[in-house]
């Protein structure tokens, strides 16, 4: 009686670990610690693929550090395949020569080409990590020391989010195809690797590797209150995660066709979303630069209702002080559309890209609500309906209010008094606003 009894309840053990590894996840990455340590787990499992795309990749301790470990997996016969960005890509070609020496397949999107300058300003944004057609990383965060608290000057608050999800994950390896296979958008990296580099280059990536080890203890320590035990991180989600991309094909007398301009499904997605909120909308946006159709649907949602609340930078935080100027001047606009305005104080420059909804959905991505996101840049972003998980991000977004100013107002008193750089970006942003501020915003 007792064998059965134990092996019953072995067998219920067994069922219970075997469902949750089938379930959906949707892992909400806040602080830098874990972020990093996930992102690097990811890459040195990978057993058969890894697909990156990203938009800026610096030539400083998180950039080559990435680069390591990616040459590592080339080397063990895993295929690696990664999209640069043609303006975000700040490392030396030198060294990406090398990468492609030791094995690993690169692509430049949007090359500078100045026989097609109407596409300088459509970029790769979307930032993803695909490993093995299981797991999918995505979200704000670029590959540069400013985005996991390394830099000595400023760095950023973001976010990523880790995704396994059969469908979600085969959405995000498609659109990386879509992109690879593009022959005008993705071509490949030209010229030859000098083997007189290859000293220099592994000396860089090693040294770095070294450099981001001594620094976890410490991002560990900074790291924020952690929200999320173990177990709930990876908890299965109540619904399927869902994945939206801008497509590049269509079809047309029968032919499937590829075309230059990104189309406008992330917009119309994440627009939908708002559409169906019922009672609370809180966005965090590194870049609150409603078009028409934004400030339209957020109009829409404050009739029927619906608390709107933004956390978005302030004129201390930001990193693109004519941006900011700009929003100033238009922030009188938002807020008697019936948008609750929240201006971080912080350390750091807010990079979210976030959505809350009704406290049951929670979506992550690489989207701003600006011009750029609709119709120029490739975005992604993910979302599930789950009110574990919306709590989660809730969570955090009472946490970073609380460092938060009204609009034009005084910072609160927790917050650190203002170091130098801060009071460089908040003049900047005030004599902006009344001088180049009124001429940009005719364009943004």
């Amino acid at each position: 009686m007792k064998r059965i009894l134990a092996f019953l309840i072995t067998l219920c053990f067994t069922n219970a670990i075997f469902s949750q590894a089938k379930g959906d996840l949707f892992r909400i990455l806040s602080d830098e610690y874990s972020a990093l340590t996930v992102r690097n787990d990811l890459m040195r499992d990978a057993k058969k693929e890894i697909l990156l795309c990203t938009y800026i990749i610096e030539g400083d301790e998180i950039g080559y550090s990435n680069l390591k470990i990616l040459s590592e997996a080339a080397q063990r016969g895993v295929q690696v395949r990664i999209i640069l960005d043609g303006l975000g890509k700040r490392v030396p070609k030198e060294m990406l020569l090398y990468m492609k020496d030791r094995g690993v397949q690169i692509k430049i999107y949007n090359k500078k080409n100045w026989k097609r300058p109407f596409m300088l300003y459509r970029r790769l944004h979307g930032k993803m990590l695909i490993v093995d057609g299981q797991y999918c990383l995505i979200g704000g965060r670029n590959l540069n020391d400013q985005y996991y608290r390394m830099d000595s000057v400023g760095n950023f608050l973001d976010r990523e989010v880790l995704i396994r999800s059969d469908k979600a994950v085969d959405d995000a390896r498609r659109h990386f195809n879509e992109m690879w296979n593009h022959e005008v958008l993705c071509t490949d990296l030209k010229g030859s690797f000098n083997p007189a580099d290859r000293k220099q280059c592994q000396l860089l990536l090693d040294s770095s590797a070294l450099t981001v080890k001594s620094q976890m203890p410490l991002l560990r320590k900074v790291r924020g209150a952690d929200m999320i035990n173990p177990s709930d991180a990876m908890k299965p989600t109540a619904h399927p995660v869902q994945f939206v991309y801008p497509g590049f094909t269509y079809l047309k007398n029968g032919r499937i066709r590829r075309s230059n301009r990104i189309d406008r499904r992330v917009t119309h997605a994440l627009q939908e979303l708002v559409a169906a909120a019922d009672s609370t909308l809180e966005i965090e946006s590194a870049y609150f630069m409603l078009t028409r159709s934004w400030f339209k649907c957020l109009k829409a949602a404050h009739k029927r209702g619906v608390r709107i609340r933004v956390i978005t930078n302030s004129a201390t935080s930001n990193d693109l002080p004519i941006i900011q100027a700009v929003y100033a001047n238009r922030r009188g606009r938002y807020r008697r559309a019936g948008i609750q305005l929240y201006e971080y104080c912080g350390d750091r420059m807010v990079h979210l890209k976030t959505l809350t909804i009704d406290k049951q959905v929670a979506m992550i991505g690489s989207y701003n609500l600006d011009k750029t996101s609709e119709r120029r840049n490739t975005e992604v972003a993910a979302w599930v309906k789950d009110p574990f998980v919306a709590l989660q991000q809730q969570k955090l977004f009472e946490k970073y209010l609380a460092h938060c100013q009204p609009p034009g107002g005084e910072c609160p008193a927790s917050t650190p008094v203002l170091n130098e750089d801060q009071k460089k970006r908040k003049r900047k942003v005030k004599w902006l606003r009344f001088t180049l501020a009124p001429l940009v915003g005719l364009v943004l």
